[in-house]
């Protein structure tokens, strides 16, 4: 019998998602794995998460929704609000900037130099639709 398993809010938590995995003992053949979203913010490594879910939907069929936390991003990327920018900043962003880019700032602020240099880091990584 085939399993569904939901898995969400990842945020940035690629070992924490790895363990799962491997404790649940998922197979894409026997399995239908169903992201809920939120890969990104507050954890140490959203671009590893953002990495394995493309790899878990194009070589196992898993299906990935958005999540809140990765629409942010996504507006981020394609807006130059300053609302959106804050509310990205709020909410965990700067740890997703930080697993994307070289960037050592702890607090929640950050130029608008450095972060506009981040957005364009992650336009080279990730197509945004």
């Amino acid at each position: 019998m085939k399993r569904t398993i939901m898995i969400s809010d990842i945020h940035g938590c690629i070992d924490q998602l790895n363990q799962m995995l491997h404790c649940i003992k998922f197979n894409s053949i026997d399995d239908q794995l169903i992201l809920l979203g939120d890969y990104v913010d507050r954890g140490p490594n959203s671009k590893a998460v953002v990495d394995k879910v493309i790899e878990l939907v194009s070589m196992h069929n898993a299906i990935a929704l958005r999540g809140n936390h990765d629409q942010r991003l996504v507006d981020l990327i394609n807006n130059d609000s300053a609302l959106i920018r804050s509310k990205f900043i709020e909410h965990g962003g700067i740890q997703t900037l930080q697993s994307y880019c070289d960037i050592n700032n702890m607090n929640n602020e950050i130029s608008d130099e450095i972060l506009n240099q981040a957005k364009d880091t992650i336009k080279t990584f990730l197509v945004i639709t």
